[in-house]
């Protein structure tokens, strides 16, 4: 409109400008009726006019350019979005879990052809017929709460299990937010298929449980072949302890003449029958208690004992052998012991065998010593020797029932393999500890502890506390 206005004032300036110039030389009176003063001012105009036509033109130029640049670089990046789209489509494609993209409002707006193929879709159908199944199947397997909780997840994933859609196969289910600026853009939902997974748990439960029966029933068995043993071992031992006492009874009428008297070769011959029917009585014995302690059909008499007089009378037992043997033999006595809490005859078997094993492997002018010594709540009882020693190796094993030291020396005496299994479990079962510190030549020191007497005040009487491991 401005260009046309524009066109017509300048034509009409012009014309009147050229009539002017006409008229004047052939009607000077004509002229004269044009003023100065017009002419000039129409004149100005059509400058000003022009120049700002001119300045139109430029805006409208430079306008035009920028709105080329600015389509332009719209055009470049709806092509980078669209190849964007592309590599990204090609991306979870690849894929073979199903994946899906979504907007802020949950709605998907991109999946992957194994996502079509999981909701029994062709890779072909419209993204509009996949959300109306992703839909029903968010809505019937309470899938889209799990989602949703997804975002306020403080950890901003989650994950959840469901079955298929169809049935039959489980699956794992992860979500997480798609985030811009802090802001939910949308969200990520990817199926993990655990079929196999809960297929292979449960084998691996069905073997675990057949394995479960079959140890359990073999631990019956053995615990009825434990029992068995155990009395056998019981009943054997009864049924050997009378011929044995009657063995050693006519044994000991010969040894001290009440049968008449003995040829030196018969005195000899006697002396190996008493050993050998020791040895039995001993073997017999220990196989006895620890059938009995395995069984726990053993009963202790827990009494404030005096240690000092238990020390006494397992040394008294031994002192005989001590003097045949050429060993020293010596208690160090502290000036005051307190009472400690024990079954006197089961302690005073401990230490009787831990003694005779001392003089056993002590050679003959070496030396036995006897200590005690309060260790906090307990007393710890020392039998220390300076005979042959033992290996580091065997310490772990030598409170093992049976375990015999592999040693040219420490074989030459005769021994079970009983004595100590015994003497730990009757320590423990009192509430103490049975330890061994030896070295190859140095000797042994075997110690064990026992609770100390809990005094109390003399106007109440100590009742006897008597201990059973019998069911």
């Amino acid at each position: 409109m401005i260009h046309i206005r524009s066109g017509v004032l300048i034509g009409g300036l012009l014309a009147l400008g050229a009539a002017s110039a006409l008229v004047a030389p052939a009607f000077p009176g004509v002229a004269a009726l044009l003023p100065f003063g017009a002419a000039a001012l129409l004149i100005v105009r059509q400058a000003r006019l022009q120049k700002a036509l001119a300045a139109s033109h430029l805006a409208s130029g430079l306008l035009a350019r920028h709105a080329a640049e600015l389509a332009a670089e719209l055009t470049a990046a709806r092509s980078q979005q669209g190849a964007f789209h592309l590599r990204l489509q090609a991306v979870i494609n690849s894929l073979e879990t199903p994946v899906y993209l979504t907007d802020r409002h949950f709605q998907p707006i991109m999946a992957n052809k194994a996502c079509f193929r999981f909701y029994g879709l062709p890779t072909s159908a419209p993204l509009a017929e996949l959300r109306g199944r992703i839909g029903s199947h968010e809505d019937s397997s309470g899938l889209r709460g799990f989602i949703e909780r997804a975002v306020d997840n403080p950890d901003r994933s989650i994950a959840a299990a469901m079955a298929h859609p169809a049935g039959g196969d489980f699956y794992k289910a992860y979500s997480a937010p798609i985030l811009l600026a802090n802001q939910v853009a949308g969200r990520v939902v990817v199926y993990h298929d655990i079929s196999l997974e809960k297929q292979f748990s449960l084998k691996l439960e069905q073997e675990v449980a057949v394995k479960t029966r079959a140890l359990q029933q073999a631990l019956h068995e053995l615990k009825e072949q434990d029992q068995s043993r155990s009395a056998f071992i019981a009943n054997m031992s009864h049924e050997l302890r009378t011929p044995l006492h009657y063995l050693m009874t006519h044994a000991s009428a010969l040894e001290e003449g009440l049968l008449g008297p003995l040829t030196k070769k018969q005195a000899e011959a006697l002396a190996k029958i008493l050993e050998g029917i020791g040895r039995l009585t001993e073997l017999m014995n220990d196989v006895l208690d620890l059938s009995r302690l395995e069984a726990k059909r053993i009963d202790l008499d827990i009494q404030p004992t005096d240690p000092l007089e238990l020390i006494s009378a397992a040394m008294e037992f031994q002192w005989a052998q001590a003097e045949r043997m050429g060993v020293r033999f010596s208690l160090v006595q502290p000036s005051d012991l307190p009472l400690v809490m024990v079954d006197f005859g089961r302690m005073h078997q401990v230490l009787t065998n831990l003694i005779s094993n001392a003089l056993k492997f002590t050679p003959s002018g070496g030396g036995v010593t006897v200590s005690a010594a309060v260790e906090g709540d307990f007393l710890r009882f020392e039998v220390a020797d300076t005979g042959i020693g033992i290996a580091d190796v065997h310490h772990e094993h030598l409170f093992d029932r049976f375990y015999m030291v592999n040693d040219p020396v420490a074989r030459r005496v005769p021994g079970t393999g009983l004595g100590l299994a015994i003497c730990r479990q009757l320590v423990e079962l009192q509430g103490g500890r049975i330890t061994i510190a030896s070295k190859p030549g140095k000797g042994s020191r075997f110690s064990f502890t026992a609770p100390l007497f809990d005094e109390v005040p003399p106007s109440v009487p100590v009742p006897a506390l008597t201990g059973s491991l019998a069911p």
